[in-house]
């Protein structure tokens, strides 16, 4: 039975900051990965002319992933911590990757920024008003999580752990978490994932550094919520159908207790007689799956084509949302090349579910500090909060306590974010100064 709690932390940065071979390196020096297989993969990296990336091919797992030397797909590990059981999602650095990330940032309550400090690199993600890692620690406020930050490649000549370059690079990173209004201390640790400075403990080639190595932050993240007490609920981020098994989908518990043998129902499907057949954690079968644990489910009565990634997973009978299209949201535009006006209609993600949304009313505008700006505005500029009716091209599960923070994104970018307030309000009908 799982006691400690858990955490679900992405890893995110913009392609080339290291994220992979960081995540290869914590595996091997916590003890998850053998000399003998190390040695195996440091082979196949050699064969393929990249015999640096062997700490990156222990989670690139894809023939592509390695050719290319850049992560495509979300890689799931888990590690044991002091205090906490950490599921750790490698995602992919480039743009026409994002939907991806997206997904894996929706389902996460920590995360991990990996930023490259060599001066080009490291413009080019702050300056650049589409930069990955820019939209992405604007986006981490949507499920209030924790933030570290690890400035990797310390070990390369351009910085050759250089105090100057980390101060430098520290006082950067300060004022943009000032900016997207992170109040919380953050830690922010010198790394080098091809070495393994500072990720189990602190390395004597940093001896300006007075801070705490990778796998303390972990250990010191704050307790999660819990949610054990509240109804089940579990987004579904994929489903396969395995031969001599039958239907298996995979996804997270975000509240509630997932039991042998219960009886579910799946929320956008409407299939209300599918039964728990199996439940397994990372390669362990388990009896039961409490809130916070990536599962694979193996389920009964139900055809994997009938499944879509994105449905949710409710126990029959005990749902505190309901299945609609419309609801109202206040959102905050932080990405808008122009201003958001009515029917823009960018694409939303709500926990492990995407769908179309069109703003169909905007019925006023405040400032970040809930200043009334205007009532019934006919746009919401950029860093604005404006509250919204909206309406979906399909009906999805929402609530107002799990499934309430959202995404939305266009143009590959993300755009902003919101907090639905009301759902199944009634379709909503657009005002003449909202025309």
């Amino acid at each position: 039975m799982l006691e400690k709690p858990t955490h679900t932390i992405s890893l995110i940065g913009q392609k080339g900051s290291g994220k992979s071979t960081l995540l290869g390196q914590l595996l091997y020096r916590m003890g998850y990965v053998f000399d003998e297989q190390l040695e195996e993969i440091s082979k196949t990296a050699d064969q393929l002319g990249k015999p640096n990336c062997k700490y990156s091919f222990l989670v690139n797992t894809t023939r592509k992933e390695r050719e290319c030397a850049s992560s495509s797909q979300l890689s799931f590990r888990q590690v044991e911590t002091k205090n906490y059981f950490c599921n750790l999602i490698d995602t992919p650095g480039m743009a026409v990757y994002m939907k991806k990330t997206i997904r894996a940032l929706a389902i996460s309550n920590t995360v991990i920024a990996v930023i490259d400090p060599r001066e080009v690199e490291f413009e080019r993600s702050i300056n650049r008003f589409d930069g990955i890692l820019r939209q992405y620690m604007f986006s981490s406020r949507v499920s209030n999580s924790q933030i570290i930050c690890c400035v990797n490649l310390m070990d390369h000549p351009e910085v050759n752990y250089s105090e100057q370059v980390f101060v430098k690079t520290v006082s950067e990173l300060s004022n943009i978490l000032k900016r997207i209004g992170c109040r919380s201390p953050v830690d922010i640790i010198p790394i080098s994932g091809y070495c393994g400075d500072n990720i189990v403990e602190i390395s004597d080639k940093t001896p300006w550094y007075e801070g705490k190595c990778l796998l303390d932050a972990l250990n010191s993240l704050k307790p999660t919520a819990n949610n054990l007490e509240q109804s089940l609920r579990i987004p579904i981020l994929d489903v396969k159908k395995i031969s001599g098994v039958g239907t298996v989908v995979y996804g997270k518990v975000v509240a509630g207790i997932l039991k042998m043998g219960s009886k579910i129902v799946l929320a956008n499907s409407n299939i209300e007689n599918a039964r728990i057949e199996a439940i397994e954690s990372f390669g362990k079968r388990l009896e039961e799956a409490k809130s916070g644990q990536l599962v694979a489910i193996n389920l009964r009565n139900v055809f994997h084509s009938s499944i879509k990634s994105g449905d949710v997973i409710l126990e029959g009978g005990k749902s505190t949302g309901i299945v609609t299209r419309f609801f109202e949201a206040c959102i905050l535009n932080i990405g808008h090349p122009n201003n958001i006006h009515p029917n823009y209609k960018p694409t939303i993600q709500v926990q492990a579910t995407q769908a179309t949304c069109k703003l169909v009313t905007i019925k006023k505008t405040t400032t970040p500090q809930g200043v009334l700006i205007e009532n019934s505005p006919r746009f919401i500029k950029r860093n604005e909060f404006g509250v919204v009716e909206c309406e979906l091209d399909k009906a999805c599960y929402l609530d107002k306590d799990v499934f309430c923070r959202f995404y939305f994104r266009d143009l590959r970018k993300v755009i902003g974010f919101g907090l639905i307030t009301r759902v199944g309000v009634e379709q909503p009908v657009e005002s003449e100064s909202n025309k």
